[in-house]
This record gives structure tokens, C-alpha cells and sequence, in this order.
């Protein structure tokens, strides 16, 4: 395991390198509900910062861009006070709907504030495993 940043971690799962952004649930947006709880947790950068989109184009801002990183776990204290970690796939995550970017740039951008339940929806799980094989089998091209 290689610590690549405040939140980023890097594995090697089956030889392939595997990139995490680690956030925590913002504690002053936790509420609890009669089926649980509903949260949002912070998925930016913390400083604004140029940022290459797939297209090429150059933005400065403070979003996280899609394929930037592999997997989100996003620790769930706040709900209830247990320890419980929810995971999602890059790919799956909200994308921006910020109008000062462009319908095209905010296909590239993610969420920077993201809603989070317990019991949890898609797309997280509570547990990385296959999402971890997943991720390996598309990085290394044999996924479906």
C-alpha cells in the first residue's frame, strides 16, 4: 500500500495497481430518518487546481475528475456511531451539475458533494471485494 496524498491510496490487488480516494460523511449534514440515516460527504479536491479531462481540454477547478481514481470509501461513523465504510466504483458516482462548466466538461467531472443513506443504495456497497475484482478485470481487459 502506497499513500499517495491526504486521501489517496494506492494497491496492488492480483499485480494491478488500484487507486482509493478515503472521505468521511460530513457530520453537520447527518440526519437520521425513520429507515436510517442520509448524509453527504465532500468527493473534491481540496484546492482548485488544473485538471485534464479525457477530451484533452484543460480546467481549473476543485472537482475530481471520472477515471481519476478507482474506488471511493467513504467512512460512515457519523451514521449511528458504529465504524461501517460504504465503497463505490469511480465510474458510478454522481457527475457535477455546476453550470459554469459545459454539459461536455461535467461528463468528465464528479459531484463534489455526494448523498449517502444507511442502509445504503446503489452505488455503494459495504464491502470492496468485487468491486475490487471488477476493477482488476477491466484494467486489465477482461471484463464483460
Amino acid at each position: 500500500m502506497i499513500a499517495q496524498g491526504p486521501e489517496t491510496l494506492d494497491l496492488p490487488n492480483q499485480g494491478t495497481p488500484i487507486t482509493i480516494q478515503v472521505k468521511s460523511l460530513q457530520s453537520n449534514h447527518v440526519k437520521q430518518v425513520e429507515s436510517g440515516y442520509v448524509g453527504t460527504f465532500q468527493c473534491d479536491a481540496s484546492d482548485r487546481r488544473p485538471v485534464t479531462l479525457p477530451s484533452g481540454e484543460i480546467i481549473e477547478t476543485t472537482c475530481l475528475v471520472v477515471g481519476g481514481f478507482d474506488l471511493v470509501a467513504v467512512n460512515l461513523l457519523h451514521f449511528g456511531q458504529q465504524w461501517r465504510f460504504a465503497f463505490a466504483r469511480n465510474k458510478d458516482l454522481p457527475r457535477s451539475r455546476s453550470k459554469k462548466y459545459t454539459p461536455e466538461q461535467r461528463e468528465y467531472l464528479l459531484s463534489t458533494s455526494v448523498k449517502i443513506t444507511w442502509p445504503l443504495r446503489a452505488p455503494f456497497e459495504p464491502e470492496p471485494f468485487h468491486l475490487l475484482d471488477e476493477i482488476v478485470l477491466t484494467k486489465t481487459g477482461q471484463a464483460n
